[in-house]
Formats: C-alpha cells, structure tokens, sequence
C-alpha cells in the first residue's frame, strides 16, 4: 500500500510518502494556488492507496482541510482519511532544529516534515489496532 499525507495550510501544504506503510519520508512543500491539479500530479507519481490529510483544529484550516478532501474524492477513487494533526509543525521544525538543519532548509521544508509527522503517527496508530 502507498500512503500519501497532506499537511493543509493556507498558503503551503506539505505532503509525505509512505510505502508499505513503513518509513515515511517528507516530500514536498507546494503552493496553495492551484492545489487540486499540483496534488493530483503526485497522485499520478505515486499512485497512493490512501491520502490522509492532517485535520487541525477548528478554524480556517480546518475548512479547507475539508474542501479539499470534497475536491480530491471527485479526482481519486481510493480512500481519503483524516488523521488529527496536534502541532506537528511545531514537532516538524523542533526535530529540524535539533537535527541541525539550516533556516533556510527548516522554512522550505517544516510543511512536508510536518506532513511526514502526521503520516507516521496515522501508520503507527492503525498498526497498534491491528495486533
């Protein structure tokens, strides 16, 4: 199964990877404009089993977490899931930090590290309901 992960934000959203439901790995950072035709050239890249996109808290965000899962179910026929996303951009630009990266690098990539975050807790919490 691959796994494709969206961290919405209003101007950036980041997406991550995950084959076999093993590793997940940041992949990009793209730009809100024109977001539906940018994920879908990932869709066709990747060709996922499931996106999962970060839900955040009740607010702007949240909303467009939502239209963009209606946007995304008339182009995709696999399952879109939503995973609650409790600060993993903060958590994404903490382990940045202490790993030493630039400013520069933390800026350009904390949206697909955070969707990396958001990934990997979605796999860890579905592989612990099935044992």
């Amino acid at each position: 199964m691959v796994y494709l992960a969206l961290d919405p934000g209003l101007a950036k959203i980041g997406l991550a990877v995950s084959h076999e439901g093993q590793l997940s790995q940041p992949l990009d950072t793209i730009d809100a404009r024109n977001l539906i035709n940018q994920i879908i050239a990932y869709l066709d890249k990747y060709h996922p089993d499931v996106i999962v996109i970060g839900e955040p808290d009740p607010g702007s965000i949240r909303e467009l977490a939502y239209i963009l899962r209606n946007e995304l179910q008339k182009k995709f026929s696999g399952q879109i899931v939503f995973h609650p996303e409790v600060l993993s951009s903060q958590e994404a630009k903490k382990k940045m930090l202490s790993g030493g990266m630039s400013k520069e690098k933390r800026q350009k990539g904390d949206h697909a590290a955070a969707a990396a975050i958001i990934l990997s807790d979605y796999l860890d919490s579905h592989q612990k309901l099935s044992f």
